[in-house]
């Protein structure tokens, strides 16, 4: 296995070498400043990662198609997945036809009117009945916005962030929402805030759409470098910008005096939002339903920007205005926060894997308190759930024919739990004592007073394959076959996604989702479980034809 060198700066200079099956811990790092090498001690073999980066681009060819109202853009992306340092690339490839609504290049701005639609976005919130023009027209001489347009440029408190931004772009100062009874702090929800949204001719289930390009002001951001993990990544222009990044904030300029601007993609009825590379240093904002049957040419309100002086406050300030314009969520501020909050806890996953076993786990926890880490919370991960795989008899767990990594074709074909913990006989002889689960559960908080919670792992769709069709005393499934959304395969790759999307998920049909929950969670309750850790759920972005009317059940 080769290693690499990485000579970076963050700070002060810091050297690191590791194998390069761990090239991912370094992808929050400065990649302009990223050298490779294999080893050999040959400069000629070393490339920065500008280079690698440039390698393993995105290729595209460009058709202009004229529409009437807005341009829009057809390309056909050859595009190859790679992990966010660029030091892998697949040797597959698939075609994609992505529609971009609005323009790239400010020549191409004057012929660009908003689109004139009667198409109501029926889920979309009411933010006021001006149009585009009208929205733009009253910011540029609103002085209660900290945000405007001058001349083509997005400016904040007068200093411009955001160039060359197409007239198909609709501003709505936060103002024109109601924030009331959520303790927001001052500034916050009326002129520190926007939301922006856009107008294209043709409904479509994905648009990419260019906001504007960034040129040398520093950001931070998180995105979403694998389907189901996020990291940070730094930059100062536009193509800096990672696909499927979920909060981008610019820095302030001291010397100016502009703010810090925060950048965050939402939900917006169907379809959710997300920032990415454009061409010609644009940051582009991508929104899509993930389903083909759900279309829409016309957004109001999936992206939000606010602006503060203290960037801790401006992510507070702006979660209050989002939490509520959209009303699905709480603050923290407003819960009443779970009492394994303030426990110690310990998973199961990275000593046993799907070996997991009642004995192991009382070992685990002896040794914890033992040795002066008594554990609050104990959650018993992956590995104690009944399963097989397609081919088994279902009368027959495959928990024994699966490891970790491979367990993803597997499918859960009962709600009570496996053999292992089902074999298991209390270790008390009085009244209270049995067998199974319940018996675990009982002696194991008995034993280890610290003890307070015990949770178990399961993923949305029951298990990793979802579950088994007709298996008795479970809801009807069907195999369905997900497929990435284009955002979602510029990610990392990743073998338990391939097998995911390669053998399908066993979905329960959406009338029968509480029968799922209500018979697998009723057990576990029935057992002494006291909470659940729900993971695998990047499957609702995946996209299929029942993936909204089963998230809305």
């Amino acid at each position: 296995m080769k290693s690499f060198q990485c000579d970076y700066k963050i700070g002060p200079l810091t050297r690191l070498r590791m194998s390069a099956e761990r090239e991912t811990e370094i992808s929050t790092m400065d990649y302009k400043q990223v050298h490779w090498d294999d080893g050999s001690g040959d400069p000629g073999i070393r490339m920065s990662a500008r280079e690698r980066w440039s390698e393993s681009r995105t290729k595209s060819i460009s058709d202009t198609r004229g529409h009437t109202g807005c341009s829009c853009r057809a390309q056909t992306r050859l595009r190859r997945r790679s992990n966010p340092v660029r030091g892998k690339r697949s040797p597959r490839g698939s075609v994609r036809t992505t529609t971009m609504c609005g323009a790239t290049k400010a020549g191409n701005l004057s012929h660009l009117a908003p689109a004139s639609t009667e198409h109501a976005f029926a889920m979309a919130p009411d933010l006021g009945t001006a149009g585009s023009t009208d929205i733009l027209t009253g910011l540029r001489g609103d002085t209660r916005s900290y945000f405007a347009l001058k001349g083509r440029n997005l400016t904040v408190c007068g200093h411009p962030f955001l160039l060359d931004v197409p007239p198909n772009i609709v501003l709505t100062p936060s103002s024109s929402t109601t924030c009331v009874g959520i303790g927001q702090s001052q500034g916050a929800g009326d002129e520190s805030g926007c939301f922006v949204g856009f107008a294209c001719d043709t409904p479509e289930s994905r648009h990419v759409v260019p906001l504007g390009r960034l040129l040398g002001i520093r950001f931070m951001s998180i995105f979403r470098f694998k389907v189901w993990w996020t990291t940070q990544w730094v930059g100062n222009r536009g193509s800096d910008v990672e696909h499927e990044t979920q909060i981008l904030m610019l820095d302030h300029s001291p010397q100016s005096g502009r703010p810090y601007v925060l950048l965050l993609p939402l939900i917006e009825g169907a379809f959710r939002a997300s920032l990415q590379p454009g061409e010609e240093e644009y940051v582009d904002l991508c929104v899509e339903s993930g389903s083909t049957r759900v279309r829409s040419s016309e957004f109001r309100s999936s992206l939000y920007m606010h602006a503060g002086d203290d960037p801790f406050a401006l992510v507070k300030d702006a979660m209050r205005v989002v939490r509520s314009h959209l009303d699905t969520f709480k603050l923290l501020e407003e819960k009443t926060p779970p009492g394994i909050v303030d426990k110690f806890g310990w998973c199961t996953w990275d000593a046993f894997y799907l070996k997991v076993h009642p004995e192991g786990v009382w070992e685990g926890v002896k040794g914890l308190a033992e040795g002066g880490c008594p554990p609050g919370l104990v959650l018993i991960d992956d590995g104690w759930q009944s399963i097989s795989h397609d081919d088994d008899p279902t009368d027959e767990e495959g928990m024994n024919r699966t490891s970790a990594g491979e367990q993803m074709p597997c499918r859960l074909i009962r709600f009570q739990e496996n053999y292992k913990f089902r074999n298991y006989k209390s270790k008390r002889n009085d009244s209270a004592s049995g067998t199974g689960m319940g018996a675990f559960v009982r002696d194991l908080k008995a034993a280890f007073g610290s003890v307070e919670h015990v949770y178990v792992w399961h993923a949305l769709c029951g298990y990793w394959g979802g579950l088994r069709p007709r298996t008795p005393g479970l809801p009807p499934a069907d195999v369905v076959k997900p497929r990435l959304s284009p955002g979602l395969q510029m990610t990392m790759e990743d073998l338990a996604v391939d097998k995911i999307v390669n053998n399908g998920v066993g979905l329960v049909r959406p009338e029968s989702a509480a029968e799922l929950y209500e018979g697998l969670h009723s057990h576990l309750e029935s057992v002494g479980i006291d909470g659940v850790k729900v993971d695998v759920i990047h499957v609702s972005s995946s996209r299929h034809r029942r993936r909204r009317r089963c998230a809305n059940s």
